[in-house]
């Protein structure tokens, strides 16, 4: 995916309360998780949740 496409959709999706942001482009795979992979999602997203990355703000 071209870097310029790939901003314009993280942006996007950042404006918006989603509990969890997503491009477009790999939407297809997030809910197409192989064996063993859910527990590992299922883990990490609340641990960003939980520990925000911080920004310095």
């Amino acid at each position: 995916m071209p870097r310029p496409d790939f901003i314009e959709q993280r942006l996007v999706a950042l404006a918006t309360d989603a509990p969890e942001v997503i491009i477009d482009a790999i939407r297809s795979m997030r809910h197409n998780l192989s064996a063993n992979e859910h527990a590992l999602v299922e883990d990490f997203n609340p641990s960003f949740v939980e520990n925000p990355i911080p920004t310095g703000f």
